[in-house]
């Protein structure tokens, strides 16, 4: 999906802010410690921890979040959302 959304409405800073996610999604390696240290806190929760600008998780990950586990980033869990 990431090839085919530009988020074109998004500033260049906005779409920056996302960058720390990456690390995220490079340590959640499925295994009990990963769920472990992920499970603990929810995916709007680690956005903000790691810089993600509102606008950024408003417009692009909260839909992404909402679509793909059907609940809202509030309460889904990190580790659900990163695996």
């Amino acid at each position: 999906q990431a090839l085919f959304t530009r988020f074109l409405s998004l500033s260049p800073l906005d779409r920056a802010s996302a960058a720390p996610l990456v690390l995220a999604f490079s340590e959640f390696d499925d295994s009990p410690e990963a769920w472990a240290r992920y499970d603990k806190m929810s995916f709007r929760d680690l956005c903000r921890s790691l810089g993600v600008t509102k606008r950024m998780y408003d417009e692009a990950f909260e839909p992404m979040i909402l679509t793909g586990l059907f609940a809202p980033g509030e309460q889904c869990s990190a580790a659900a959302a990163l695996g």
